[in-house]
């Protein structure tokens, strides 16, 4: 009965630590030269359909190769991105939506970030960070006109 009963409790610590690794084990040296190869890929943005199914497995190795403390927030980052690529452009409620959740998973993004900063030595851009709006400033102009005197009273 006592064997029975160690084996028992043993079982469920075994299920325990297998399921919080997914059965991988998640080396941070090979996640940072992923992180470092295809560098140029997670700067570049998403610019046509052709570019989605490639990025989206790109992350996907990338959350499966992750430390665990951030596999949640690429998880996060790819189920945006499926949203985005799925939404009908023509359903302003189904845009608001894609549009709420780009805003919660910015801090996800940017745990990512902050961590490849952090273990990789890697500075992926800052989340949210944009370039300031290019402004033309025109001076005004240096010559002025004196509008012709009104005649004299008399």
């Amino acid at each position: 009965m006592r064997r029975r009963l160690l084996l028992l409790v043993g079982v469920p610590l075994v299920l325990t630590v297998t399921a919080c690794t997914r059965g991988r084990v998640n080396d941070a040296g090979v996640y940072c030269d992923e992180l470092r190869t295809n560098e140029p890929l997670l700067v570049d943005d998403i610019t046509n359909e052709l570019d989605i199914a490639p990025r989206i497995s790109l992350y996907e190795r990338l959350r499966d190769g992750a430390p665990l403390e951030i596999e949640e927030d690429w998880q996060e980052v790819i189920d945006l991105v499926n949203a985005a690529a799925a939404v009908d452009l023509t359903d302003q409620a189904a845009v608001l939506a894609v549009q709420d959740q780009a805003f919660s998973t910015a801090r996800s993004a940017q745990a990512i970030v902050d961590q490849a900063q952090r273990v990789c030595g890697i500075a992926l851009p800052v989340v949210g960070q944009l370039a300031p709006p290019a402004v033309t400033i025109v001076p005004p102009p240096t010559t002025t006109t004196i509008p012709d005197a009104a005649p004299a009273a008399t």
